[in-house]
């Protein structure tokens, strides 16, 4: 099985999860804008995630150019000032992630634990 095979295999099910739960957040989230809110926020867990695992690894050769799209793709400077308009100053304390959000989130840093190169995928 190549990798491509195996990453997509181990990553469907939490996949399936995440796009279900945003397909049917995105219909009702469009009229509203705490729901609105709570949708990007649930974006900007996965993107910090991201974020932070692969900068945690900048100094790894291996990493250089993923670190160099991440840093010119930088969402968390945005998303940051967009939750803060649809949610308000204090939208850290208002806006929490899902369960799965979380999950995702942490077998994100658990990969760039174990094997950070697994992030390029």
């Amino acid at each position: 099985m190549s990798f491509s095979d195996e990453l997509r295999e181990k990553s469907r099910e939490i996949h399936d999860v995440s796009d279900k739960l945003i397909n049917v957040k995105l219909v009702v989230v469009l009229t509203d804008k705490k729901l609105w809110a709570q949708a990007l926020g649930e974006f900007y867990v996965v993107y910090r995630a991201l974020e932070d695992a692969v900068l945690r690894w900048r100094d790894d050769p291996q990493l250089t150019s993923l670190l160099r799209v991440v840093e010119s793709a930088s969402r968390r400077a945005a998303f940051e000032r967009d939750l803060e308009f649809y949610a308000g100053s204090d939208w850290r304390e208002v806006i929490k992630p899902s369960t799965h959000a979380e999950e995702y989130c942490a077998r994100v840093s658990a990969l760039a634990d174990e094997n950070p190169t697994l992030l390029v995928a």
